[in-house]
């Protein structure tokens, strides 16, 4: 039978995997045929020829081999559904690691193919209120009339969301509270359909392999962050520390930024080191990835770094007493195995995983001089490189021997005339191949003898300066140089000469157009194989557009830098000079009820209405403001709606006239392609009221087989596009980069008071879904 296969959906089609039978059925099928095929030539072949009456089998094998694959079509077995319920909806170690060690080993293991729905209950580790009510309606709806399995929640908050709303969400069934501390589990109730798979993060082992093999250790520095997450640990760990208030000092991360965090790591007193604990948010509130904080830590710290779970190893910690996600992950399968073979949670007892044996980089230790007699009895050495005869034993091996071999024959063969005669023979030809390779050098090529002075040329450099050779040599080169830049050039050349030592140095040289461009020039002494000093080789490009490019990048920078700061400028103002007034004057009028006789109960009800009206508008705008900076119409109604919606307020809010049509677009549109063309549809739709002053503007979006294309055309006054083209300011250039990154494009049509027309064209990657597989 061919191996299971995997059928993963997303959370948009838990009914993906049935649409695959079909290339499940041809797997199968080849699968058959070729174990068929094999089997027939063994036995037909013998002593190397062919029984002639195989050939007759096998024009009957094909028959059977459709019936053998239809039956096996007929016998796959249905799916089972299992919900993976995530802490955090971005990439956070190590749950993530955990995810995808846990997907692949239960897919690999099943003996039925398995549908994962996998649902994020939190943005990210440093929300610190999130809101759960849009979660809970999200799976309700994903799962209306569908059966799941099994639940799987990774991480505390998972497992909290999934007690918290498991008689709404899933009230029958079986539960897996994975990857969480044992704390949580001490601390919840468990209902007789669910069962854990705990850890103990505990830094206890982690401080003690410190003191093992580095027992001057006097200084501890806790790398942790700010989120509700981490300030937990805070405390957890806090309460450790004191344990060791006589021997060690507890230095504290938790109210740094990321940057601080970094030059506090450069300036650790002697014998300090640090533990990288958690750092999802740093004290300004700056979200922060293990893949990017461990990595510029390591670069920057003066002190080996400890960790606490296994997926550190490798990527800067020294080791230690860790965390096995890998077997954490495996032992959750081998939980989630028996529960989906029916058998009931309450009776899985799991044991609690603790830290496994010590385990360290050996790439570290040698960075810190820690030597392996210093590590606990049954430590593992990971990382180790091989030594330089390991390395390089056939090599030499072979190298000498041939060099050996070459030197008999060399004493045997030749004569001291005809070495002579050879050496002369290769110089010249070496001479002559150096000639051919500096004359063809892209580069500039230029030589200099004992007495600073330049002898030789290559073609290139006399190519663009266009002077005769003769000119050029000595120090007639010289006289190209730019005025400005004649002093430095010859003062660094002339230090590095007396130096002996490589010298590199920009400056202008005059091209044979009389354009002054900008030169790299780079130096290298050059001696005999006996060390005697011969004088310089260098090399020489035209650096002059990179110049001019790091310039534009800058300008770009720069306008990229005010773009944001008009933007947040812009923002302020709306929550200072509209929302903070009126909810200034609300606050005076709800004050002055409380001040309102009694016996006035209508006209306390007609002020009551008159706030409510306000608090409505107040809200509306509010919702109209979240909107323009993220639609979060764009993820939960999808593209022609979100601009549907945006049109109308906008209209509204501006009083225009904003016509939006859509024609044959695809239901299902990739996420990225998706904001690109509403990031453009706003961005068209701004400079056409703001800019172009205009009253009429229509917005079209339609779906042409593999491309998605949007048009906003208006009545304003227009510009001139040619010269836009060459000279376009930063919404054309957020258009135009958004779009490439999508593989799309935008064309521009204007005149001078003929109106605008903005057109995106992009490829569409997703597929259109069925009515039949559009989830309810």
């Amino acid at each position: 039978m061919p191996p299971n296969r995997l059928i993963v959906v997303d959370d948009e089609n838990l009914e993906k995997g049935h649409s695959k039978k079909s290339s499940a059925r041809e797997a199968d099928f080849a699968y058959l045929n070729r174990l068929v095929a094999t089997r027939l030539d063994a036995r037909n072949t013998k002593s190397g020829v062919l029984n002639r009456r195989s050939w007759g089998w096998r024009g009957v094998w094909p028959i059977v081999l459709v019936l053998a694959s239809a039956s096996l079509s007929a016998a796959q077995p249905e799916p089972r559904h299992v919900l993976l319920l995530h802490s955090f909806d971005r990439d956070f170690a190590p749950f993530d690691t955990f995810a995808g060690l846990f997907r692949t080993e239960l897919s690999r293991q099943s003996s039925t193919p398995i549908i994962f729905l996998e649902v994020s209950v939190r943005p990210g580790p440093f929300t610190d209120s999130p809101e759960e009510a849009p979660v809970v309606s999200y799976i309700l709806s994903a799962l209306a009339g569908r059966g799941v399995d099994l639940v799987v929640s990774i991480g505390g908050p998972a497992a909290t969301f999934a007690q918290k709303y498991r008689r709404q969400l899933f009230p029958a069934t079986p539960l897996i509270l994975a990857s969480v501390d044992r704390r949580f589990v001490q601390q919840a109730t468990l209902t007789p359909n669910d069962t854990a798979v705990a850890d103990d993060n505990d830094p206890l082992p982690v401080v003690r392999d410190i003191l093992q093999v580095l027992p001057e250790t006097t200084h501890v520095f806790v790398v942790i962050g700010t989120s509700p997450l981490e300030q937990f640990w805070r405390a957890e760990f806090g309460r450790l520390s004191q344990r060791f208030e006589d021997r060690l000092t507890f230095l504290w991360s938790n109210e740094m930024s990321f940057a601080q965090i970094l030059e506090r790591s450069r300036s650790l007193p002697p014998h300090s080191v640090i533990f990288y604990a958690i750092l999802a948010r740093d004290a300004t509130g700056v979200p922060l990835s293990e893949e990017r904080a461990l990595p510029e830590l390591h670069a920057a710290a003066n002190a080996p770094i400890f960790g606490l779970h296994s997926p550190q190893l490798g990527r800067g910690i020294v080791g230690g007493s860790l965390i096995s996600i890998d077997d954490l992950s495996r032992n959750t399968v081998k939980v989630a195995l028996r529960i989906l073979k029916s058998e009931s949670p309450a009776t899985i007892q799991t044991p609690i995983q603790i830290a496994g044996p010590p385990t360290f980089d050996w790439r570290e230790l040698q960075r810190w001089g820690i030597h392996t007699a210093r590590l606990p009895p049954g430590s593992i050495v990971r990382f180790q490189e091989p030594t330089p005869w390991e390395r390089y034993r056939w090599p030499v091996t072979i190298s000498v021997s041939a060099a050996l071999l070459e030197g008999l024959l060399v004493l045997a063969l030749l004569t001291a005339r005809v070495r002579r005669r050879v050496a002369e023979r290769s110089l010249r030809e070496s001479e002559a191949r150096f000639r051919l390779l500096s004359d063809s050098a892209p580069v500039m090529v230029w030589m200099s003898g004992l007495d600073k002075r330049c002898t030789d040329l290559n073609r290139s450099w006399l190519a663009f300066t266009a002077r005769p050779r003769e000119e050029e040599l000595g120090d007639g080169w010289i006289e190209g140089v730019h005025p400005d830049d004649k002093a430095h050039r010859v003062d660094t050349y002339a230090q590095a000469f007396d130096r002996r030592e490589p010298f590199r140095i920009e400056y202008r040289l005059q091209r044979h157009d009389g354009e002054y461009r900008w030169i790299l020039d780079s130096g290298m002494p050059r001696f005999t194989e006996d060390g005697a000093f011969l004088g310089y080789i260098g090399s020489a490009i035209d650096i002059t557009d990179l110049r001019l490019a790091k310039a534009a990048l800058a300008d770009l920078s720069h306008r990229l830098m005010d773009a944001q700061e008009d933007e947040r400028r812009w923002i302020a103002r709306e929550l200072h000079d509209d929302f903070s007034q009126r909810l200034v004057l609300l606050t005076l009028q709800l004050q002055g009820i409380s001040e309102f006789p009694s016996q006035d109960a209508e006209q306390l009800r007609v002020l009551a209405r008159d706030l409510n009206g306000q608090l409505n508008a107040l809200g509306r705008d509010l919702q109209a403001l979240s909107n323009r900076l993220h639609s979060s119409r764009l993820e939960l109604l999808g593209l022609s709606a979100a601009l549907d919606a945006f049109c109308k307020e906008l209209a509204a809010r501006l009083s225009v006239e904003i016509a939006f049509h859509e024609e044959g677009v695809p239901r299902r549109v990739p996420p990225d392609i998706r904001l690109c063309l509403f990031r453009v549809a706003q961005e068209a739709l701004n400079n056409a009221l703001k800019h172009a002053a205009a009253r009429r503007v229509s917005l079209t979006l339609r779906g042409d087989g593999d491309q998605i294309q949007l048009e906003v055309s208006d009545d304003g006054v227009g510009f001139d596009a040619e010269a836009a083209t060459t000279r376009y300011g930063l919404g054309l250039i957020s258009m135009r980069e958004r779009l490439s990154l999508v593989g799309g494009e935008l064309f521009l049509d204007s005149r001078p008071g003929a109106g605008t027309r903005v057109r995106a064209s992009v490829p569409n990657n997703g597929r259109e879904l069925s009515a039949a597989q559009t989830p309810a």
